[in-house]
C-alpha cells in the first residue's frame, strides 16, 4: 500500500545514489497492480511535486526530475 509520501521517498534516495540528473518521471503506468495513493495516475503529479517541495528539493532540481532530464536524454542520445 505505497503512498506519494513513499514514491518521494524512493527520489531522493535515487539522488542520493546517482544525483539527480540521474532521475526522471515516467508516466507509464501499465503493469502495476495498484498505483500509489495520491499517484494514480500522471494528472497526480501534483501531488508528488509538492512532496519534494516539503522534503526541500529545489525547484531546479524537481524540474530536471519531472521533465528536464528526459528532455536531456533525448536530446543527447536520439
Amino acid at each position: 500500500d505505497a503512498t506519494v509520501n513513499d514514491v518521494a521517498t524512493h527520489i531522493l534516495r535515487f539522488c542520493d545514489i546517482c544525483g539527480v540528473d540521474a532521475v526522471a518521471l515516467g508516466s507509464d503506468f501499465d503493469g502495476i497492480k495498484s498505483p500509489a495513493k495520491g499517484l494514480e495516475d500522471s494528472s497526480c503529479y501534483g501531488n508528488l511535486y509538492e512532496c519534494l517541495v516539503k522534503r526541500e528539493m529545489s525547484t531546479e532540481e524537481i524540474s530536471k526530475i519531472f521533465y528536464g532530464n528526459a528532455v536531456r536524454y533525448f536530446k543527447e542520445v536520439i
